[in-house]
């Protein structure tokens, strides 16, 4: 079932250009969000790193703890790490919607290292 070659192809959508519709063009695409994730992102992943690197040791020698402990204390840590996505993933689409997921946990971030430091 071959197409004859005066057949002209249709397109599946006919879309007619109306007067409202004529000169609208497409708003620049914004960083301000993308930059935001990116930079959190790449500031935590620093921070995993460093941390997942030396936890044991220092559960080990600052805290004193058995190595046994502390194995299963960082595998906690790591657990919790790669769950907390989910979570966040989980409220932005149910609840929240993206912006205000980003927004609510940025909040939340800086509340709880701030609290860390003091």
């Amino acid at each position: 079932m071959g197409m004859e070659s005066g057949d002209a192809q249709l397109p599946l959508l006919h879309h007619q250009a109306s007067a409202s519709n004529q000169h609208y063009t497409k708003p620049p695409f914004n960083w301000k969000a993308p930059a935001l994730i990116l930079a959190f992102e790449f500031l935590e992943s620093i921070a995993y790193a460093g941390i997942s690197l030396n936890l044991v040791v220092y559960l080990g020698t600052v805290l004193h703890g058995t190595t046994a402990s502390n194995a299963a204390n960082v595998d906690t840590w790591n657990g919790t790490t790669f769950l907390t996505p989910v979570l966040g993933a989980f409220l932005a689409d149910t609840y929240w919607g993206k912006y205000k997921t980003i927004a609510i946990s940025t909040v939340f971030y800086l509340i709880v290292s701030a609290s860390a430091m003091y």
